[in-house]
């Protein structure tokens, strides 16, 4: 196997010898597909003296040359050279077409995307053709794994789930042989304009909500998209989560979501928060109440004195102070009832010092 490097795809620089097993039944391999994690590179490949399989190995030199006389890449200590991780990837699980997935060629490998909907981390697209037992396509397989930690036991066979989502070609073939490339949104939003008009999205229903500080926000469980063609869908959202601490104070708050058809549009709503709480009732003694001596249940219960007025009128200088309640031992008036009762009494200078505090 041969390569060649370029930094424009216009200019290339001469071939030179990357993987050179010399095997004695010419087989070889081909089909190589290289990832980057963590300053090491991956690299998978089909061998195809070994039952047309796929195998991996990893390298900190991309470009380091093997030569092995019928032989390939061996575990090995030395980092910069290419060191055998996996033989035999994905062999023997379901192909997703009611077969099982033996052997194949053209491998792919990407990362997902952050935050992945399925809840992995890379991704290795096989292509299983008829002639090795398969569908003919692409066999998705994933993984949670780093790449530096796959074993037989890293891959999760995706056949049944993403193969039917795969795209379909003019001839009702579907991919295979091919590699897949991150895009921005822009980019995506180009191409779904000029080719598929009837899912890029022209504009988003606006999304207003009001809340009360401390009080999460209610979000549309659905919005209304105008699509290019200039059809309107109505369609399920997903809103990503909002922090407790975007709504712990009044002000404004942009939450954002994603569309759950076809586009995927991005979606956001204007949460505005605004002060406000339910206010409290102010505390009352009820008429069967009696007032207690202290602060607590516990102190001994004061009887009015004998001769003294059972309900005092206040003077102006008792007066309600602003923020204390009308009623109870905290306030000035339940401070007048509270000394009527017990004037006179050895208590009474106690009972002063109890309402002074709590008033």
């Amino acid at each position: 196997m041969l390569y060649a490097v370029t930094d424009d795809f216009v200019t290339f620089s001469e071939p030179q010898v990357w993987i050179d097993m010399r095997s004695d039944n010419q087989w070889g391999t081909i089909d190589v597909t290289v990832a980057k994690e963590d300053g090491v590179y991956y690299r998978f490949y089909k061998d195809e003296d070994k039952d047309m399989t796929v195998r991996l190995e990893r390298s900190t030199d991309l470009l380091d040359t093997f030569v092995g006389d019928d032989s390939l890449p061996v575990p090995q200590p030395d980092t910069a050279k290419w060191s055998l991780i996996q033989e035999e990837i994905a062999a023997g699980l379901p192909n997703g077409a009611g077969g099982t997935f033996k052997s194949g060629e053209g491998p792919s490998i990407f990362p997902a995307n952050p935050g992945d909907v399925n809840g992995y981390d890379w991704y290795l697209f096989i292509d299983q053709p008829n002639y090795h037992g398969g569908p003919n396509h692409y066999v998705p397989f994933g993984t949670t794994d780093a790449l530096k930690d796959i074993d037989a036991e890293s891959w999760d066979p995706l056949g049944a789930k993403l193969s039917a989502n795969l795209p379909e070609n003019a001839d009702g073939g579907k991919p295979r042989h091919g590699t897949v490339i991150p895009v921005t949104r822009a980019e995506y939003e180009r191409v779904l304009r000029a080719y598929q008009p009837s899912i890029a999205v022209a504009s988003v229903e606006a999304v207003a909500v009001e809340t009360k500080v401390g009080v999460a926000p209610a979000l549309p469980d659905q919005l209304e998209l105008t699509m290019v063609d200039g059809d309107t869908h109505l369609v399920d959202v997903v809103w990503e989560a909002v922090d407790a601490a975007a709504y712990a104070e009044a002000g404004t708050v942009t939450v954002r979501g994603t569309a759950q058809d076809d586009s995927r549009a991005p979606v956001e709503a204007e949460v505005t928060v605004t002060e406000g709480s339910t206010p409290k009732p102010e505390p009352t003694v009820g008429p069967s109440s009696e007032p207690t001596a202290g602060p607590s249940s516990s102190e001994p219960t004061v009887s009015p004195a004998p001769g003294a007025p059972t309900e005092p009128t206040p003077s102006a200088s008792e007066t309600p102070r602003p923020g204390l309640p009308r009623t109870g031992v905290g306030g000035p008036l339940g401070y007048s009832r509270l000394v009527a009762s017990v004037e006179g009494s050895a208590l009474a200078e106690q009972c002063r010092r109890w309402v002074t505090v709590s008033a």
